[in-house]
């Protein structure tokens, strides 16, 4: 990996840390949460695929798909995050959508 593509991915991975930290503070609406948490999971994606995320108009779900192939998922353990996307700009329904999406990160930020 060549030192510019090193410093995208560092710099990939600091925000994907930063938007997990930010998805645990307690003191942001549980909609905020939701959106940091999704943000990091779209981030850990991102470090995950390295490169071939290149060229892509983001946020794309495909990036996640990706990412869930990449590791051996199925579709329905990276959908909380595919669904956050089609539905970002609309209020959270509950707070089982946040927990579905930090659960997520967390498993991401575990592999990454």
């Amino acid at each position: 990996m060549t030192t510019d593509k090193h410093t995208q991915t560092r710099q990939k991975m600091e925000l994907a840390e930063a938007y997990f930290k930010d998805a645990q503070y307690q003191g942001l609406s549980v909609r905020s949460r939701a959106d940091a948490a999704f943000d990091a999971c779209y981030m850990y994606a991102l470090v995950l695929l390295g490169p071939s995320s290149a060229g892509r108009r983001h946020p794309d779900p495909e990036v996640l798909v990706l990412a869930a192939e990449t590791l051996g998922w199925s579709r329905a353990d990276i959908e909380p995050a595919v669904e956050r996307l089609k539905e970002r700009d609309e209020p959270l329904r509950d707070g089982s959508r946040y927990e579905k999406l930090i659960a997520l990160a967390r498993r991401l930020r575990e592999v990454v």
